[in-house]
């Protein structure tokens, strides 16, 4: 089942008639996207992901995990107001394809605080808002928290573009792996924030392979501090399984969206949120500027498909890291430090060096460091074709040993063998199947009780 704010169709918001309520609609499940609306009731988005954006009207929005409305809704003039109760609906988007079909959607109460009305209760409304709503046709708004920047258009020069398919299959232990491009992540043993601030003296914080191909890392922003990143992610899933991923430590604008159908164009003011919604069979170019040093992870927020490996670590402009921990002069960063290694210590974890723990003169030697079986490859290898192979003579070794042993009987002792076999037609209704159970209700007390007879042996 589904809950509004801890309750199933039970929460009532009661409101007066002419006024405007703001509505903060967060996503919390994990898997599930949701249909939002009020029925008899229109609303109006300022906000997507902390940021603000031109108003824009609507009847309902579609909400996936992880991602977050701020809606404004107007209630009606008091002469329009014929019904005490709206419903607050959130039905399950089958984008995700992964609701409840026993229970679909969940409700809540918009009440209207007018005594005598002719009706309680506002019939339910058909509204399939899937299809009707596209985030991308949001802007930023140009004087709200995403700032003039994101509001004049798409950024750009774009300084690195990295390319991203999402894969899944099984893993050669045999669990289920849902990951980009065939690599599923796994946290390294010592984090990669703490990789970059260690090894930042040495100058290798810059080099990709100490933070271990198990943490899947991209390092960007080493060109300049507030360069222009890509991601071009393909969802290459099949029908249902759409991705919903989300960037830590930045909003990202969707440069371009490929739904699927007719293509793709580039947005001149694309929208700027942090999740990002791909369905099955399309394509999304995202834009932010790495002005937030750190290692930040990409990442899908089905917590079972990050479990099993959707997510990267983008280490960002790692060079920098240890300036801005030290940029205030507090020695804040000591008592942080301080604090990360004994808790490390009292874990019997590393909290310096690469992936694996190591630094100095083994810096590059990621022996250790945490990495998942690798996929069982569509193509079976030269073991598993030999192994097919001796199935095969094995089952044709088989049958030949029973032909030969059914030839090998005299033809008076096969004949009686037969017969031995042969289901007797009176027994089973019908020659080769036997009937089915006859059901008998006999009566008790309190009730009827029903028996099935006992077949024959």
């Amino acid at each position: 089942s589904y809950l509004i704010n801890e309750q199933d169709n039970n929460n009532t918001y009661v409101v007066d008639p002419e006024k405007t309520y703001r509505f903060r609609i967060i996503n919390m499940a994990s898997s599930t996207a949701f249909n939002f609306g009020v029925d008899g009731h229109d609303v109006t988005i300022i906000e997507i992901d902390g940021i603000d954006t031109n108003p824009l009207t609507v009847h309902s929005i579609s909400v996936a995990p992880g991602q977050r409305y701020s809606l404004l809704l107007r209630t009606m003039n008091l002469g329009n107001v014929t019904c005490r109760d709206y419903a607050i609906r959130a039905i399950t988007d089958p984008l995700t394809n992964n609701g409840d079909q026993n229970s679909p959607s969940v409700n809540a109460i918009l009440r209207y605080n007018v005594a005598n009305l002719t009706s309680n209760f506002h019939p339910f409304s058909a509204f399939l808002p899937s299809g009707q709503f596209f985030d991308t046709t949001l802007t930023p708004a140009v004087n709200g928290s995403a700032g003039a920047a994101a509001s004049s258009g798409a950024f750009g020069p774009v300084a690195v573009s990295v390319v991203l398919n999402t894969a899944s299959g099984r893993r050669s232990d045999g669990l289920f792996y849902r990951s980009f491009s065939a690599n599923p992540y796994v946290a390294p043993l010592v984090p990669s924030l703490l990789t970059a601030i260690s090894l930042t003296p040495s100058g290798m914080a810059a080099e990709q392979a100490v933070y271990g191909a198990g943490a899947v890392p991209v390092v960007v922003g080493n060109e300049t501090s507030g360069s222009v990143v890509e991601l071009v992610v393909l969802n290459d899933e099949p029908t249902g399984k759409a991705a919903v991923l989300h960037l830590h430590g930045h909003a990202f604008q969707v440069v371009m969206m490929d739904f699927g159908v007719g293509g793709a164009s580039l947005r001149q003011t694309p929208v700027l949120r942090d999740t990002v919604v791909i369905g099955s069979g399309c394509s999304a170019v995202l834009r932010f500027q790495a002005a937030n040093p750190g290692a930040w992870l990409f990442r899908s927020t089905n917590l079972w498909h990050f479990a099993a490996g959707l997510a990267l670590t983008l280490v960002e402009s790692p060079l920098l890291v240890s300036s801005i921990l030290n940029d205030d002069g507090a020695g804040d960063d000591a008592l942080l430090s301080s604090i990360i290694n004994a808790t490390c210590a009292a874990l019997g974890q590393p909290w310096a060096g690469n992936a694996a723990g190591n630094s100095d003169s083994l810096v590059l030697d990621l022996s250790g460091a945490p990495t998942a079986p690798p996929p069982i490859p569509l193509v079976p290898a030269a073991a598993g074709w030999a192994a097919l192979a001796a199935c095969a003579v094995a089952a044709l070794a088989g049958v030949a040993s029973i032909a030969w042993l059914v030839l090998s009987l005299p033809p008076s002792q096969a004949a009686d063998s037969a017969a031995a076999r042969q289901v007797p037609i009176a027994e089973t209704g019908r020659s080769g199947a036997a009937s089915p159970p006859t059901r008998a209700a006999t009566p008790a007390a309190g009730g009827m009780v029903d028996t099935i007879e006992e077949m024959a042996a």
